[in-house]
């Protein structure tokens, strides 16, 4: 009885356990443990990923000190500064004026509230006088000499045996415009007169004979004569000399004076200055 109880001390628990703990080691070394291969491609990109994620999480980091540094600065309010409208008007006017003096002046019309002004002609920029050279004569012949030093000239021929008392017409073949821009328009002429009957000087304006100048029968040696044609600006204007022979008949006895009317260097002046 004694001797049992000491067998049964001596017993340990690993004594139990040895032969599990072998015979698993024995398990073990006979399997083959099958570890996949990792793809080199995947793991680049998982590293790939780790660096963008560590680069984010620093612009993030970098991002929310900035804000704080500035959530910390004090606001800085703008200085007063001069007027930028007027600053940039100043500038403005500055390179128009640059602009105008580099490019050709233009001259603006006036405002429309302006009175207008017809333009005037300065003398120097006139046409010269208009001279009268041909005519149609009716009982009129040119002369060429007798008209003291006065060319062209023209006289009255009273031929009473043709014309029987009717008139003694020098009339102007072609029309002449008064220029509405001519500053004084004025008819200018030399004539001297033994005449018989009245003579009259007359502007024709379409088909119309107008009198602008009339002469008493008598007698009147070489002057200048002129007559003043303003009233007939923008018309074209014909001139005539007219008067009436004497009036007699063949076989009368009596005979009136002949009419002797010479007419010479007739012109038509822009603006006459005496």
């Amino acid at each position: 009885m004694k001797t049992r109880q000491l067998y049964t001390s001596n017993f340990h628990p690993l004594m139990i356990l040895l032969p599990i703990l072998v015979s698993l080691a024995m398990i073990l070394s006979s399997c083959t443990f099958n570890v996949p291969a990792v793809d080199p491609s995947k793991r680049q990109t998982d590293v790939a990923r780790s660096v963008e994620s560590t680069l984010n999480a620093e612009k993030v980091a970098t991002y929310q000190a900035q804000q704080t540094l500035d959530a910390g600065q004090p606001i800085v309010e703008p200085s007063e500064t001069p007027n930028t409208n007027a600053t940039i008007q100043a500038q403005q006017a500055t390179l128009d004026a640059q602009s105008t003096s580099l490019s050709p002046q233009v001259t603006q019309p006036p405002p429309s509230d302006t009175p207008q002004i017809a333009p005037t002609l300065a003398p120097e920029g006139l046409p010269e006088p208009v001279q009268l050279i041909d005519w149609k004569m009716g009982y009129w012949i040119p002369l060429s000499s007798g008209c003291n030093g006065k060319t062209p000239c023209w006289k009255t021929n009273d031929d009473w045996n043709k014309h029987f008392g009717n008139s003694l017409v020098l009339t102007s073949k072609t029309s002449v415009l008064i220029d509405s821009n001519w500053p004084k328009p004025y008819l200018v002429f030399w004539n001297k007169r033994d005449n018989n009957n009245p003579a009259t000087v007359e502007v024709i304006i379409d088909g119309t004979p107008i009198i602008i100048k009339q002469y008493p029968k008598g007698q009147r040696d070489w002057t200048s004569d002129a007559i003043d044609l303003s009233a007939y600006k923008g018309k074209e204007i014909i001139v005539r000399f007219a008067t009436t022979g004497k009036l007699a008949a063949p076989g009368f006895l009596k005979r009136e004076p002949t009419t002797n009317w010479y007419v010479a260097n007739i012109q038509i002046f822009p603006t006459y200055q005496p």
